[in-house]
């Protein structure tokens, strides 16, 4: 990967971050003048490759005047929108037309004419997108002065979530320093010479807390990087826990995917692992748990193929907490499954009691209580034949006490009672 298309990627990533939950109302898309064009084809590549669900405009037609420019614009947001429309009618799904109406043609009306072109555009695409992107990168500025007055009204336009603005803000330009905020930067990644040379490993657990050292001996002696990558790699680990410690989790993401791009283009596959690990808490922290499961699932992947099993369970369980961010009990129990057979081929007891028992618990989410009552079974029955301590280290207790639960719901009292026998009674005498 070329550098310029790792800083793309990075590129990308911190406009997503910000289209997801930012206070801004207007990012910045920062980066040098000469390019432009690399970051429209970053962000055309990021709307070709992401399933974000929103409809994403980006809008190249030089800036002449205010009039034109933004009425320009409206139009072209009403023809994606139509392209949209005609292309989902192919799954089944139906959109209302689009119809834009004239708001004048002076400056203040065309502007006012584009953001209600955006609003409404929005609002069409209805619950099956999350909104639109409206990304404004003029290929020239005739009017200096016109195109920041015009971005100063959009920075301080109060939007709906559904709708996302961004503008390129070419370094050292006026519209940087107007808007004086962060965004997302487009830059081609330094060597870094000055930086702690430790370089501690990370990996995550599945309630997406702050990552721990938790890596095995045998995963620990990856191939070593150079010297100076060492440096680099260590810096980036250190700026990561430093931010989140601090509370600045987006700040501790962007050190985290530098680390990743560091550890792909030195061939640490390991480091790699536990770095995706360390990057999907971080997104959970930022309450972004659709790239948070991303990131796991990345990770539970490549665990996988090394037949790191123990890690591929942890990171199916970030995959699982993440879409239980958002509700998606489904998908959750589907990657919780993943990380009890994980478990089992790494012979992780506690990882399998805690996977299983996650799993019904969203299946009781669903209203699939049969599900979830085998799925209970199965870890108590796995826990009678563990040691006193897998128990004690496990959460057996929790998912026999649901099952209890559900069987004297159901009548089934003496099961119930032989829950209680073999796996309560012990706890209780071992208080």
């Amino acid at each position: 990967m070329s550098p310029i298309t790792q800083a793309a990627h990075r590129f990308a990533e911190d406009a997503e971050i910000c289209w997801h939950d930012s206070p801004l109302t207007l990012v910045p898309l920062v980066a040098h003048e000469d390019q432009q064009e690399d970051v429209v084809e970053a962000l055309r590549l990021y709307d070709t490759l992401l399933d974000h669900r929103r409809l994403f405009v980006v809008y190249r037609a030089p800036f002449k005047a205010a009039a034109t420019y933004f009425s320009g614009l409206a139009v072209q947001i009403a023809g994606d929108y139509e392209r949209v429309r005609a292309g989902v009618v192919a799954e089944g799904v139906e959109l209302p037309a689009f119809v834009v109406g004239d708001d004048g043609t002076v400056p203040s009306g065309a502007l006012k004419r584009a953001a209600h072109t955006m609003h409404q555009a929005a609002r069409l695409l209805g619950e099956r997108f999350a909104g639109i992107v409206v990304a404004l990168v003029p290929e020239l500025v005739h009017d200096a002065s016109g195109w920041l007055e015009s971005v100063r009204i959009l920075a301080s336009t109060r939007w709906s979530l559904r709708v996302r603005i961004a503008a390129f803000a070419p370094l050292g330009g006026l519209l940087v320093e107007a808007l004086r905020q962060g965004g997302a930067a487009f830059d081609v990644e330094p060597e870094g010479e000055h930086a702690p040379t430790a370089s501690p490993r990370w990996s995550a657990g599945y309630d997406g807390r702050a990552p721990v050292d938790e890596i095995s001996a045998e995963h620990a002696t990856s191939t070593s990087p150079s010297a100076g990558a060492g440096t680099r790699l260590g810096a980036f680990l250190v700026d990561a826990a430093e931010a989140l410690g601090a509370g600045r989790p987006v700040n501790a993401i962007a050190s985290y995917r530098r680390a990743r791009v560091l550890c792909q283009a030195e061939g640490l596959a390991e480091r790699e692992l536990t770095v995706l690990m360390a990057l999907g808490a971080a997104y959970l922290a930022a309450d972004l748990p659709e790239l948070g499961a991303e990131s796991y699932r990345q990770a539970a992947l490549l665990a996988e193929i090394r037949k790191a099993w123990p890690l591929a369970s942890r990171a199916w369980l970030g995959v699982g907490t993440a879409h239980e961010r958002r509700e998606k009990h489904a998908a959750a129990a589907v990657a919780l499954r993943a990380a009890a057979v994980a478990a089992k081929l790494g012979e992780s007891v506690p990882l399998r009691i805690e996977s299983t028992r996650l799993a019904g618990l969203c299946l009781l989410q669903l209203g699939r209580e049969d599900e979830a009552m085998l799925e209970l079974r199965g870890v108590v029955d796995l826990g009678v034949g563990v040691s006193a301590s897998e128990r004690r280290a496990s959460t057996l207790a929790e998912a026999a006490k649901m099952l209890v639960k559900l069987l004297e719901r159901r009548g089934l009292n003496e099961e119930a009672h032989r829950v209680r026998r073999i796996v309560l009674s012990e706890e209780a005498e071992e208080e």
